[in-house]
This record gives structure tokens, C-alpha cells and sequence, in this order.
């Protein structure tokens, strides 16, 4: 398809495409290939059929898929542990009874 030229709106067709192919799952960037339009425009469009209450599938944001507990193994004492966070490479004991204890940590 060819690229709309910005600021063109958006026509009946066009919208109805968008929402076909967001709630079958296709990622944004490809929504926009095929509409010839760019990524930032599906989202605005996205975002403002929203607002209007369009009946659009929710999808998982990237921070929530990453928020889950991994397991670990603690750099201090080798022990494994389920991982607060992506830089949580200690164990709660080795943080609170450890070599690690600082004023500087905790304030």
C-alpha cells in the first residue's frame, strides 16, 4: 500500500482495517506497513479510539511481562532465591546480614 501523507485522516475503511488487525494481534509496526502510515500514527489512532470507547483488545504491556519473580542464585552465599527485580542478585539474608550493609544502602 502506498503511504498516506501525514495529516491525511483517517477513513472508515482505514480505521475498521486498524482495529481488525490490533485485535488480531499484530504488533504495531506492522499495522503501520501495511497502512502506509507510521508506527507513532497507528498508536495516536489507537489511543484516541480508546478514548472514544472502540472495542479494542488489551494487550500486556512489556514492563508487566517482565515484572515476574525469577529464580536466582545469590552472588555472596551461592543459595537460590526468588529474584525481586532484573538487578536482585542477592539474597534477602546476604542483604540484611551480609558484607553488603551499609549506611548508604538503607538511607
Amino acid at each position: 500500500m502506498a503511504t498516506v501523507p501525514s495529516g491525511t485522516p483517517w477513513s472508515k475503511e482505514r480505521t475498521a482495517h486498524l482495529v481488525r488487525l490490533w485485535n488480531a494481534g499484530v504488533p504495531a509496526p506492522e499495522i503501520a506497513r501495511a497502512l502506509g502510515t507510521t508506527r507513532h500514527g497507528v498508536e495516536s489512532k489507537l489511543a484516541k479510539l480508546r478514548r472514544a470507547g472502540a472495542p479494542l483488545a488489551r494487550r500486556r504491556s512489556a514492563p508487566e511481562a517482565a515484572s515476574t519473580r525469577a529464580r536466582r542464585r545469590c552472588l555472596h552465599c551461592g543459595q537460590g532465591f526468588a529474584s525481586e527485580h532484573k538487578g536482585n542478585r542477592l539474597c534477602p539474608t546476604c542483604l540484611v546480614e551480609g558484607p553488603f550493609t551499609s549506611a548508604l544502602v538503607w538511607a
